[in-house]
C-alpha cells in the first residue's frame, strides 16, 4: 500500500495471546461459489481485538451455504469475496427469514474489487424493495458506537488505503448501505474492503479501510449484531 518497508533488521514482536474472554459471539461466513473464505484469519484477528478491549471473543462456526436454515445461535453472517455472488431464490428466502427473525448480515468486497457489492445491493433491493436499501448516515449508532450503552467505537471518521485516498482525498467517513428491520439494522453493505484489512496483511492496490479502522468498524458490527437483536 505504498508504505515503507520496515527493513531487514527491524524487530517483530511475537504475538501475545489475550486472556480467555468472558463471553463469545458466534458468527459464520456465507459459503458461495466464489472465494468466500478469502483472508481466513480475519475473525481470529478481530476476536483478539475485542477480547483485549472488552473481554468479548468472536468464534467462527462452520460456514453457512443457505441450503438449509441458518443456526439460531449465529448472531452474524459475513458475506465476502473478490468476485461475484449468485444465490438461488430458495437461498435468498432463507436469508430473509434469518434477518426477519433477528439475525444480521454484513457484506463487503474482501479486497475492494469485484462485483459483490453491485450484485448484493441488487439482491437486497429485489428482496426488500429499493426504498429500504439506504445509505447509513454518519450519525447512526452503528458508526458513533452509541448502542448498547455506548459499547462501540466511534468510527464516524476513518482512514482509507492509498488507492482510495489518492482517488478521493477528502473521503473521511465510512460509505455503507443498510437495510433496517423492526427498527434495527439487519444488513450492512460496504463497497470497500473490510475483511482483508481486518486480517492485517498489506495488499498492493487494496481498496478499503486501513487496518485499525477496519477492526473498529467490524467490531461495532459484531457487537451490534449480538446486542441489538
Amino acid at each position: 500500500d505504498r508504505r515503507p518497508w520496515a527493513g531487514r533488521l527491524a524487530l517483530r514482536r511475537p504475538d501475545r495471546l489475550p486472556p480467555d474472554p468472558d463471553r463469545w459471539i458466534a458468527i459464520a461466513r456465507v459459503r458461495h461459489r466464489g472465494d468466500w473464505n478469502v483472508c481466513p484469519r480475519t475473525v481470529e484477528r478481530l476476536s483478539r481485538t475485542l477480547t483485549e478491549a472488552l473481554s468479548i471473543g468472536v468464534r467462527e462456526v462452520p460456514p453457512v451455504d443457505l441450503s438449509e436454515e441458518v443456526p439460531s445461535d449465529v448472531r452474524l453472517l459475513w458475506l465476502t469475496g473478490t468476485g461475484s455472488i449468485n444465490f438461488k431464490p430458495e437461498q435468498i428466502a432463507r436469508l430473509k427469514r434469518y434477518l426477519e427473525d433477528g439475525g444480521m448480515l454484513f457484506i463487503d468486497q474482501a479486497a475492494g474489487k469485484g462485483r459483490i457489492f453491485i450484485k448484493a445491493r441488487a439482491m437486497l433491493q429485489k428482496t426488500f424493495g429499493p426504498e429500504r436499501v439506504k445509505r447509513i448516515p454518519n450519525n447512526s449508532p452503528l458508526l458513533s458506537g452509541a448502542f448498547a450503552g455506548g459499547i462501540g467505537s466511534d468510527v464516524r471518521r476513518v482512514a482509507y488505503t492509498y488507492t482510495i485516498a489518492a482517488r478521493q482525498p477528502r473521503l473521511r467517513m465510512p460509505l455503507l448501505w443498510g437495510v433496517e428491520q423492526d427498527g434495527r439494522l439487519a444488513v450492512v453493505l460496504s463497497p470497500y474492503a473490510v475483511t482483508c484489512p481486518v486480517e492485517g496483511i498489506p495488499v498492493y492496490g487494496l481498496q478499503g479501510l486501513l487496518t485499525d479502522d477496519a477492526r473498529r468498524l467490524a467490531g461495532n458490527i459484531v457487537l451490534y449484531a449480538a446486542l441489538e437483536r
